[in-house]
């Protein structure tokens, strides 16, 4: 029942929503014609142009700074003197096609120790993969207990208590880390004693068309915003993959939270709240599998929307009463905003597609826009081997954002109608 319900809420909300954006393009490109005195060429001149001081402009001096903090250094990285050995913590189910992967790529690193926790409801052959790496050197292998089992977050948790590192590194199965930027993760933690917990920049494999797109989508949808919080209040939404922390320091905030679905955003919040300093560094990269299919892809974003709409209505008040200040403030409202970024952006959508019927091709400027920055961004990745370079299939990127406003409709519509969260298995 409740199944019918969400469905027909998302299908009539989408629906009226996208009206409104239309309407909303109809109105003030008529009052824009009434105003020039019916001059189509000065009409379809402002039109396009006022995107440029209030879009393109800012956007492409945020992208460049983004850019330019990406830069990987050249040339091997050695771990500092005073580094510290590293538990890298590998939560998998269902991933024996790339677990090896993963756990030959940590172990590259000399100062690595690896500890794999498998599901004990695999499907497939996960757990006696994980069993035979354990016979490696540096290498153990667990189960998630019952009391854990199919949660992310209590699978850590478990795997806290076992490590006796302080410094514990987390990557998913399907990631691979990167020569050099382990190294440069313990650099930074061992010069920085008080920094916390420390995310770095997570790369989609770009093969195939889907890969592109979501190599382009990631950039726009987490990286690049990740970068303005950190750079602006010094605050960004963590991630539980390639990710480094003082195990002390999350133990002490309560390790990670096995109530929600996005265990590294609840996170986020009350390591802010504790005082605890975190940082997001796009040179610290591993590469990630894409979304194999178009249901993986869904499944996956609406599993991520609907857990940080989750988070939203949780602690959204919190960081403004419990750390009253600008930086408390500005957490407060990004956290309040979550919900209501998807319907904007469906509004948002209709109102371009509007734009681009009455404008003509050169409508297209301020969708194709963003994605002439990913294919600028893919170039600058491959040369340090991240990516195919520059391809035509980037320039979808923004428009994948326009549909991710739609899984985000979705996900309000279960959150509203009380439909259980359900956690997504991806095919491998």
């Amino acid at each position: 029942m409740r199944g019918d319900i969400d469905e027909t809420l998302f299908y009539t909300s989408s629906t009226l929503l996208l009206a409104a954006g239309v309407s909303l393009a109809v109105v003030k490109d008529s009052l824009l014609v009434l105003a020039l005195g019916f001059s189509l060429p000065l009409f379809l001149l402002v039109v396009h142009l006022e995107v440029i001081p209030v879009f393109v402009l800012p956007f492409a001096a945020i992208f460049e700074g983004f850019r330019r903090s990406s830069r990987r250094l050249d040339g091997p990285i050695e771990e500092p003197p005073e580094a510290e050995r590293f538990t890298a913590v590998v939560p998998v189910r269902n991933d024996e096609s790339v677990l090896e992967r993963c756990v030959e790529s940590i172990r590259e690193h000399r100062l690595a120790e690896v500890l794999i926790v498998y599901e004990s409801d695999c499907v497939d052959s996960t757990a006696t993969v994980a069993r035979e790496l354990s016979r490696l050197d540096g290498v153990e292998a667990v189960e998630n207990p019952p009391e854990h089992a199919g949660s992310k977050a209590g699978a850590l948790n478990f795997a806290l208590k076992r490590v006796d590192t302080e410094i514990v590194a987390v990557f998913d199965a399907d990631h691979e880390a990167l020569p050099g930027d382990v190294e440069g993760a313990l650099r930074r933690l061992a010069q920085e004693p008080d920094l916390a917990y420390l995310s770095g920049r997570t790369v989609k494999r770009d093969s195939g068309l889907l890969g592109k797109i979501g190599y382009g989508e990631s950039l726009l949808f987490h990286q690049i915003p990740s970068y303005v919080m950190d750079r602006i209040i010094g605050i960004h939404m963590l991630t539980t993959t390639n990710c480094f922390f003082r195990r002390g320091e999350v133990e002490a905030c309560g390790g990670f939270d096995t109530s929600v679905l996005t265990e590294d955003m609840e996170l986020s919040v009350r390591l802010f709240l504790s005082g605890k300093r975190t940082r997001f560094d796009p040179s610290i990269v591993s590469v990630e599998d894409s979304a194999r299919n178009a249901r993986d892809w869904w499944g996956q974003k609406k599993r991520w929307i609907r857990g940080s709409i989750e988070v939203s209505r949780k602690n959204a008040h919190r960081p403004l009463l419990d750390k009253p200040g600008l930086r408390g403030l500005a957490l407060s409202l990004f956290l309040l905003t979550i919900p209501f970024v998807y319907p904007i952006t469906v509004v948002l959508s209709g109102y371009l597609l509007l734009t681009l019927f009455t404008g003509g091709t050169f409508a297209l400027f301020p969708l194709l826009f963003p994605g002439v920055l990913v294919a600028y961004m893919a170039r600058s990745d491959s040369g340090a081997g991240l990516s195919g370079g520059p391809s035509p299939a980037h320039l979808l990127s923004p428009f994948f954002l326009m549909l991710a406003s739609f899984v985000g409709m979705r996900a309000i519509c279960e959150e509203v109608a009380g439909t259980e969260a359900q956690w997504y298995r991806v095919s491998r």
